[in-house]
């Protein structure tokens, strides 16, 4: 059984057949790119998660996320910034981690 999550994000490529394995395979390689961005974060280093956060816009962009896009492009500013504020990329973190869960959901949920 899959757990409703309230407003699921859908691609806004959705409803084009020859996305539909592409969202498949991004969607499901985000878990690790958030745990990969989580250690950066723990490590404080602030290249690593710019460099994730750099291929995490890019991707999300291409698959028609732009709102995790956006999120990511924060992230990837904000951690290459000269005072890097670790709070505002650790709340940054949770709304990605959020709106994650929202895609996961909209590939998952009735809709796609």
């Amino acid at each position: 059984m899959v757990d409703i999550v309230k407003d699921p994000i859908y691609s806004l490529y959705q409803d084009q057949p020859i996305y539909r394995d592409l969202l498949h395979d991004f969607v499901a390689c985000l878990e690790e790119r958030l745990v990969l961005s989580r250690r950066a974060l723990e490590a404080k280093s602030w290249k690593d998660l710019a460099h994730l956060m750099h291929q995490l816009r890019g991707a999300a962009a291409t698959y028609g996320f732009p709102s995790l896009a956006e999120i990511a492009g924060t992230i990837e500013i904000d951690s290459i910034a000269p005072a890097v504020h670790e709070e505002k990329i650790a709340e940054s973190i949770a709304a990605i981690t959020s709106t994650c869960k929202k895609i996961e959901a909209g590939i998952t949920q009735p809709g796609l």
